[in-house]
């Protein structure tokens, strides 16, 4: 059985010496047992004037002791604050180098889907939520404890019995919560009510992103039944939990909260066989400091219910820690030339087979066309070839090495990929497309965009190639592609994969684009997966994917002699294509 990860893995992951977090929590629980040498000068004075009816010199002498004791508190807990924050921030700092490093040597595939978020989440809140508990968490528990236990160590010193009435009242307000934790978790609580917060921010997602569909469909409360229905089930939930827990809470807050009503009782008893004002002004003292000591113990729960919450983001950042990184094998093999050769390609996601044994081999300079109806594979191919995923058997190549040997660096920049939907960064228009080059000047960014028949928007954005986008300008489907298309032209890879790069260009662009991707395709090699079949009419060879297997290959026309399932998708095509509707709603060719 896999070990449960903790934080203490945390540390051990970043490489990071503990001396200063325990130099830091040090100063800090010396600083908050300090804190207590006022309630000690009170007893001192209270004590002086009840004996003596005056202060005495000793007196007064302690309570400056009591002001430089405050005083060295203050400085112990800033010295001690700042080592735990230096601390937290140089652990941060190599943790997040490690995952980022790490996510660097992960499939591309793992980016695709709800992974994307799941890393902001980690590299965001769930960093913050470390620091906070390296920071501030840490040391005020273990302060806190420090604290408890020196005044209890001084209420049994100035008095055994009142001591331990106050320590068992103490511990039996603290058994109630570690009970009441117990049941939470016994129960399945904890996991249920993140489950229960995940659904209705899925659930909260899901009706907001389809606002537009639910307005025009006029299924608004139909709609909302599923957000209702999460919201209601964490409402019921709650309730539930919040009886379950309630009389042992109530219980917890009493004991605690009410420490000096339990000593009186006790104090009087005493008090009746010790009639005398020294034990007066210790049972005074004790109505003073038995209310004190339940501050620091009323923070203990929080302090649980923060560990809670921190076991959760541990286990987030293990999710994304324990994926396995690419294999790379090392081989001094040269590379020649650009063609791609599947050989006995086969590739599962999870139980599901999605290619089936694929062979064949894409010619340097030539365009190899994958077509077929949605769901057949023709994309997952794409995928493989930059190493989005692996292959679960069989072999890819590029100029006879097999790509598990090459190095990630230098397979990428052999490849340039389009996709179907084009993501583009938070930043200029000149970045989104120089990314693609290292060193790549304006020239050559306006350069590519040109070839990529997208300059002309690009200078009619209010500031041109220097637009930050995703912040009040945002560009359409078309022109993001277009944008996609000029990475590519700038980067000027030898092997190409084209998505459907014209899936969304209107009428008027269309034929723009495809002169673009002439142009961008010569001496390459290409693998082109397309639903618009008139783009790969004069494509060198089309294969045509059918169940994860290559059902037909060959030439366009070829193919169509053939009669077989390139014959019948080119029909539908072409139907689509003539395809209108009379007044009557009757279609028509």
């Amino acid at each position: 059985m896999k070990k449960k990860k903790s934080i203490k893995d945390i540390i051990s992951y970043s490489e990071i010496k503990k001396g200063q977090l325990v130099g830091g929590i040090l100063f800090v629980s010396l600083g908050m047992i300090l804190s207590i040498c006022p309630i000690l000068v009170i007893y001192k004075v209270i004590k002086s004037l009840f004996l003596y009816g005056k202060l005495e010199q000793s007196t007064i002498q302690f309570c400056t002791y009591g002001l430089a004791a405050v005083v060295l508190s203050y400085c112990l807990t800033y010295i001690g604050g700042i080592l735990c924050h230096k601390f937290s921030y140089v652990l941060i700092a190599n943790l997040k180098k490690k995952i980022l490093f790490h996510i660097g040597n992960l499939p591309l595939g793992f980016f695709t889907g709800d992974n994307k978020s799941k890393i902001r989440q980690v590299l965001g809140s769930d960093m913050n939520q470390i620091e906070g508990y390296f920071s501030h968490q840490l040391p005020n528990l273990i302060s806190t404890l420090a604290l408890i236990l020196a005044m209890i160590i001084v209420m049994l010193k100035i008095n055994l019995i009142l001591g331990l009435t106050t320590l068992l009242i103490i511990f039996v307000g603290l058994g109630i919560q570690i009970a009441i934790m117990a049941k939470i978790i016994k129960s399945g609580g904890l996991e249920k009510n993140f489950a229960i917060l995940d659904q209705i921010n899925s659930a909260t997602t899901e009706y907001v992103k389809g606002m537009p569909e639910v307005k025009i469909f006029g299924t608004g409360a139909k709609s909302f039944k599923t957000f209702s229905k999460s919201v209601g089930e964490y409402r019921d939930f709650t309730s539930s939990m919040t009886s379950m827990i309630r009389p042992g809470f109530v219980s917890f807050r009493m004991f605690i909260l009410s420490v000096a009503t339990f000593i009186v009782p006790v104090g009087i008893l005493l008090m009746s066989r010790n009639n005398n004002l020294d034990f007066a002004t210790v049972f005074i003292f004790y109505l003073i400091l038995a209310p004190a000591i339940s501050v620091p113990a009323l923070k203990l729960r929080d302090f649980a219910e923060g560990m809670n919450l921190l076991n959760e983001v541990v286990l987030r950042i293990y999710e994304i820690i324990d994926q396995k990184e690419l294999a790379i094998e090392n081989s001094e093999e040269e590379i020649k030339g650009h063609d791609l050769e599947f050989e006995n390609v086969s590739f599962s996601y999870g139980d599901e087979e999605v290619l089936k044994n694929i062979s064949f081999c894409a010619k340097q300079g030539e365009v190899t066309a994958l077509v077929g109806y949605s769901g057949a594979g023709k994309s997952t191919i794409g995928t493989l070839i930059p190493r989005f995923y692996d292959p679960s058997e069989g072999s890819i190549k590029i100029g006879g090495v097999n790509i598990k040997n090459i190095p990630m660096n230098a397979l990428m920049e052999r490849i340039a990929f389009v996709f179907q939907d084009s993501d583009l960064i938070t930043d200029t228009v000149f970045n989104n497309v120089a990314m693609a080059k290292t060193g790549s000047t304006k020239e050559d960014v306006i350069k590519a965009c040109e070839k990529a028949r997208c300059h002309d928007f690009i200078v009619k954005l209010p500031d041109g190639y220097d637009t930050v986008l995703g912040k009040g300008t945002y560009l359409s489907g078309g022109e993001k592609q277009r944008i996609a298309v000029a990475r590519a032209i700038l980067k000027d890879a030898p092997i190409l994969v084209l998505d459907e790069a014209t899936s969304f260009a209107d009428s008027e662009n269309e034929y723009l684009m495809q002169e673009a991707l002439s142009e961008l395709v010569k001496d390459k090699t290409v693998i082109m997966i397309a639903h618009r079949l008139n783009t790969i009419e004069h494509a060198n060879q089309i294969l045509v994917i059918s169940d994860g297997k290559i059902a037909e290959r060959g030439k366009h026309e070829d193919l169509i002699l053939a009669d077989g399932i390139y014959k019948r998708l080119f029909d539908i095509y072409k139907k689509t294509n003539i395809w209108q509707m009379d007044i009557e709603g009757s279609e028509n060719e």
